[in-house]
């Protein structure tokens, strides 16, 4: 009589019935039966295939084979299995899908923001920080570069714009500290001077002093 699946019932290493998909050999419900799948619901199947190999006396081939199901049944993980806190915590293969699918869901959510109005994504180039620039008048004490002006501000140049050959000195301070960017003297030309600086205040705001006939734009990121 030809071979017809059949459920065979047996129990577990902590004693529970299991159903097992079996072959029934000889078709009549009779056996022998040979395993081929075990219903996993979360509980011991390792040990539902241990008392299966002792009581049937499946082959080890079959065993072995059995057992790597169960493994892989096991490693699924439950399918109401809780996603895992982060992206490398480890999980079954349920709860890393859950997770996969919480950060599809957030990137998704993000796009509307990302959007032109003809539906394009936005791209733009990387901002210059220190786009920030100050002018400063001729005859100027010690004016501050930004609102209040801070440690840290950064300056990145200056340009020294004389309006009459004998234009007059320029200092740069940080804070209290004078540095000379521009000594007096009889110039050539009216041309801009250009000077460039690139650091940060240690002690507190950036600021310019001017003197006759000479003005400044200082740009850097200012406070």
């Amino acid at each position: 009589m030809a071979a017809a699946a059949a459920l065979t019932a047996i129990r577990d290493g902590n004693n529970i019935e299991r159903s097992v998909r079996s072959i029934d050999e000889s078709g009549a419900g009779t056996g022998p039966f040979d395993p081929i799948a075990v219903f996993y619901d979360g509980q011991d199947v390792a040990g539902a295939a241990k008392v299966l190999n002792a009581e049937e006396g499946i082959s080890s081939t079959k065993y072995g084979l059995l057992t790597r199901v169960v493994g892989l049944l096991a490693s699924l993980g439950s399918l109401t299995e809780t996603a895992p806190a982060s992206d490398t915590a480890s999980s079954g293969l349920n709860g890393r899908l859950q997770r996969i699918s919480q950060r599809l869901t957030s990137l998704i959510a993000l796009v509307p923001a990302a959007l032109t109005s003809l539906g394009n994504f936005k791209v733009s180039l990387q901002e210059d920080a220190f786009g920030t620039y100050e002018t400063v008048a001729a005859s100027q004490t010690a004016q501050p570069l930004g609102a209040t002006g801070a440690t840290g501000d950064y300056i990145k140049k200056l340009i020294i714009i004389p309006a009459a050959t004998n234009a007059g000195n320029v200092a740069l301070l940080d804070n209290a500290t004078s540095i000379s960017v521009f000594v007096t003297g009889t110039l050539a030309d009216l041309t801009p001077i250009v000077i460039d600086i690139g650091a940060y205040s240690v002690s507190g705001a950036w600021k310019i002093t001017t003197g006759a006939n000479v003005s400044v734009v200082a740009f850097g990121n200012f406070t």
